[in-house]
């Protein structure tokens, strides 16, 4: 019996599982029997057909569906109508920086839909969503508001205590001024 475990020699756990470094013969034999065994893409089976182009928008436009399903927004649009949105220029134009394009909502109250929809500067399209925020007179930490159903509902009362905290820290900055 070992009386000291913490000494012990164990094996490890991985043990017989190790292998050298692989020759330039070895890894090429290995690539070549992986080909055809279902790694990579599978043009024949998109839902859009063989074309790339066509398979990134969907993707985009699945990614988008998702996210507004998981915000409970509701969701009208169609793949054929989300196509219709972007030209090959605009696509091309698409991403995530200042100047680049994104879809964006016009009222961010209606549904998705095609009459609701545009494509706009990523910058401009913070910009409306702050306007957005401003107008319903909020402090900043509150970013989404819905009915009760809806995933990110604040109550009532969290939003008088928010706008409370607000008040209260504005007429101590005011005091602080007139000393």
């Amino acid at each position: 019996m070992i009386e000291n475990k913490k000494n012990a020699k164990r094996t490890p756990w991985n043990k017989g599982l190790k292998t050298g470094p692989m020759s330039p013969e070895q890894r090429l034999r290995h690539s070549l029997a992986r080909i055809g065994k279902g790694t990579g893409p599978r043009p024949q089976q998109w839902v859009t057909g063989t074309d790339p182009l066509r398979h990134r928008q969907y993707r985009a436009w699945h990614l988008l569906r998702v996210r507004c399903r998981f915000r409970n927004e509701l969701w009208e649009l169609t793949f054929p109508e989300f196509e219709s949105l972007w030209t090959p220029e605009t696509w091309a134009q698409r991403g995530l920086q200042a100047d680049q394009l994104v879809v964006s909502r016009r009222d961010p109250g209606l549904p998705w839909r095609l009459d609701n929809l545009h494509v706009i500067t990523c910058s401009s399209n913070q910009a409306d969503h702050h306007a957005h925020k401003r107008r319903l007179d909020l402090p900043r930490e509150y970013r989404f508001l819905g009915d009760e159903t809806t995933l990110g509902y604040i109550p009532q009362y969290r939003i008088d205590e928010a706008l409370e905290r607000q008040r209260l820290a504005i007429q101590k900055r005011n005091n602080r001024r007139k000393k």
